[in-house]
């Protein structure tokens, strides 16, 4: 079944694999569960690993899906630097020129297995700026109620973004 046929068999919403891609061993089963929710368009996610990829796409006409998106970097990097996360393990932003090229490499892998999968999308974040503030800071505030004192940390973090952010668009 060629591509255009597939798209034409499908329905209108998609979900990522990231809901599911760390509860199943083999890659097909994470597909299959997606499905047996009424999903055929897929996002396949940073959990992915190359191996994973490959099995999904060598049964790619036997699933019946169409993969709409890839999550960057996927498939997963071989190494996630220590002290970051699979979300922020490289960033194309990044003042590090190693790291900006290790991103860029990772970037184009993604590039081509969405070609091959005729994606037409990747899901792609440049970078965070850094803050002196934790998310998970803002988060607690929030959860606890504590509104004015999250909005209060929420301006300090946009001032602080603002400013440190003009190296970044140099």
């Amino acid at each position: 079944m060629n591509l255009r046929e597939r798209r034409k068999r499908t329905n209108s919403f998609g979900i990522s694999t990231v809901w599911n891609a760390k509860k199943h061993k083999k890659a097909t089963h994470i597909i299959e569960e997606l499905k047996s929710f009424g999903f055929n368009k897929i996002e396949l996610n940073v959990f992915l690993t190359e191996d994973n990829l490959i099995e999904i796409f060598e049964n790619l006409d036997n699933l019946n899906i169409e993969v709409v998106s890839l999550h960057n970097f996927c498939p997963l990097p071989e190494k996630i630097p220590e002290g970051r996360t699979v979300h922020r393990a490289y960033e194309i932003s990044s003042h590090d020129e190693d790291e900006r090229k290790e991103a860029i490499r990772l970037t184009k892998r993604t590039i081509d297995w969405t070609k091959k999968f005729g994606a037409k999308y990747i899901v792609l974040h440049a970078g965070t700026i850094p803050t002196s503030y934790s998310p998970r800071e803002m988060y607690e505030k929030y959860i606890d109620g504590k509104l004015d004192e999250f909005f209060f940390l929420r301006e300090r973090i946009m001032e602080e973004r603002k400013e440190k952010g003009k190296k970044y668009l140099e």
